[in-house]
């Protein structure tokens, strides 16, 4: 039925406490009851379950509020444009044919910032080297690496889930409903799919999570699914670069080098979150992690 909304592209219906209509913008009762049955909303109101999910070829948002002082239920809908439409190929990035950086921005910007969302997870990943694949085997190698991730992304999400190529070597999955499931499972499956569809040796990604429960606290949970990578990846490089017990000396001397660099930009700034001072203390971090692997590992 949802895609036979041809004349309407959005609109709205209210619910009062007892499921009845109060106001629909279908056309007849009729169609509006069907709508309520296949998105499962008064099924969603009985449970509480409120917030924005697609349905067919539209986004449809459920919310409660308070009309004339009293509990209504309101439930909006919008048109998610077809591949024929220009407003389609502003969200949409080509290559992977995962909506792009556009449509992120969107989703940041929605008016109902407030309203609790069905999305809880927030799953960041980077291509480690894409720069140095272009550099070394061309620009088309590269394009096949971005394929391989993108279609290991579309073959590892649901189809409420959403995921965006948010720049060259970067793309944002937002999962849909999913706490207390295993985030790590998950990501590893994303991980094997990408091993086994890449074609070249050189191809490796980096991957941080987060969790949000409202919208206004997706900014926050991007920052920190964002600082979870540049984690994993700074322990590849470190773990790359430091690899043996001839380098625990050196090793160790950056560490002291760095706490060092830490102590006094602590002693200036009188900030411990600052953002300078929160890299050197991640790195510190890194540094000593590795550096104890290192010196478990030969004393056993």
């Amino acid at each position: 039925m949802l895609g036979n909304i041809t004349e309407i592209k959005s609109g709205s219906i209210l619910i009062d406490d007892e499921g009845e209509i109060i106001y629909s913008s279908l056309t007849c009762r009729h169609e509006t009851k069907r709508f309520l049955e296949e998105t499962s909303a008064l099924h969603k109101i009985s449970n509480r379950v409120f917030g924005v999910e697609k349905h067919g070829g539209y986004w449809v948002a459920l919310q409660e509020i308070i009309y004339m002082n009293h509990i209504v239920y309101l439930i909006e809908y919008k048109e998610i444009p077809n591949e024929n439409n220009l407003l389609y190929l502003a969200f949409k990035d080509i290559m992977s044919g995962l909506y792009n950086r556009n449509m992120w921005e969107y989703i940041l910007n929605m008016k109902n910032r407030e309203t609790s969302v069905t999305f809880d997870t927030l799953i960041l990943i980077d291509i480690d080297n894409l720069k140095e694949l272009n550099d070394t085997e061309g620009h088309l190698s590269g394009d096949r690496c971005i394929r391989a991730v993108a279609e290991s992304i579309k073959e590892s999400i649901r189809e409420k889930d959403i995921a965006f190529r948010y720049g060259g070597d970067e793309f944002i999955i937002m999962l849909h409903d999913f706490k207390g499931a295993d985030i790590s499972d998950f990501v590893n499956r994303i991980r094997n799919k990408i091993i086994n569809k890449s074609d070249n040796s050189m191809v490796g990604i980096s991957i941080g999570t987060s969790s949000f429960q409202k919208y206004e606290e997706l900014d926050s949970a991007f920052q920190l699914a964002d600082k979870n990578l540049y984690t994993e990846k700074e322990k590849k490089k470190y773990n790359t670069t430091y690899d043996n017990y001839n380098d625990m000396p050196e090793l160790k001397m950056i560490i002291n080098k760095t706490r060092e660099k830490l102590n006094k930009l602590v002693a200036l700034e009188q900030n411990h979150q600052n953002d300078e001072v929160l890299e050197l203390s991640r790195k510190l971090d890194i540094l000593i992690h590795y550096y104890i692997t290192l010196e478990v590992d030969l004393r056993s």
